[in-house]
């Protein structure tokens, strides 16, 4: 069988998670908040959360880049697990309820502007003076896009799926992964619901855990 990663970009490949930002930023913390507390109960899905905060967001595509580039960090290792997987010949691609136009920038500014992505597109068109943003979602799915589809469909194809998640949109993938990289919320998750999972601080972890899997599958001289 051979292996195959797929992961989460905010929270996952970033210090912060840039829908947050944009909207507690330009939106203001309260109302931050009461869209997580939302979602927490329930009472919204993260696809409907993603189209009300657009919807109200008035910043241009300049706007948006300037401020992620200004405060979002990529994991410096990130470089090393790209190139690891390319030399190996391990897939690797990223899996986003999030949106091309913030996901590519801070990639490409990482050196990995030519890893692969499956996200949201965000739609910029200026009238009447102000900028309205739209997303094109993937799929109808909740989430927007239905990343444990896309781990099922690997699966099936009689690949190893090894994924890496922090939140809400990855935890219908932690039963799908044949080996699991949480963090924060997902991580919760998976102690709760006793799923296992290795609790993520860096990308170098899978990095080191691909290279030890390499090194013991070695034939000793």
């Amino acid at each position: 069988m051979r292996w195959t990663i797929f992961t989460d970009f905010d929270g996952t490949l970033t210090d912060r998670d840039t829908i947050d930002l944009l909207v507690e930023t330009y939106l203001g913390a309260d109302y931050a908040r009461t869209v997580h507390d939302r979602l927490a109960s329930g009472a919204l899905t993260v696809r409907g959360a993603l189209e009300e905060e657009f919807s109200r967001l008035r910043i241009s595509p300049e706007e948006i880049q300037r401020t992620l580039a200004a405060r979002v960090r990529v994991d410096e290792a990130l470089p090393r697990l790209w190139a690891l997987a390319r030399r190996r010949a391990i897939p690797l691609t990223v899996l986003s309820s999030g949106m091309d136009l913030l996901i590519a920038p801070l990639l490409a500014a990482a050196g990995c502007g030519d890893l692969p992505v499956l996200c949201n597109r965000l739609r910029c068109e200026r009238a009447d003076g102000a900028w309205r943003l739209a997303i094109e979602f993937l799929d109808g799915s909740p989430n927007g896009h239905d990343k444990a589809a896309v781990l099922r469909a690997a699966r099936k194809a009689g690949q190893r799926v090894i994924y890496l998640g922090d939140g809400y949109t990855d935890i219908e993938c932690a039963r799908e992964a044949d080996v699991l990289f949480a963090k924060r919320r997902l991580a919760r998750h998976c102690e709760r619901e006793g799923i296992p999972f290795i609790r993520l601080g860096s990308v170098a972890q899978v990095a080191d855990y691909l290279e030890a899997r390499s090194a013991a599958a070695a034939p000793s001289r």
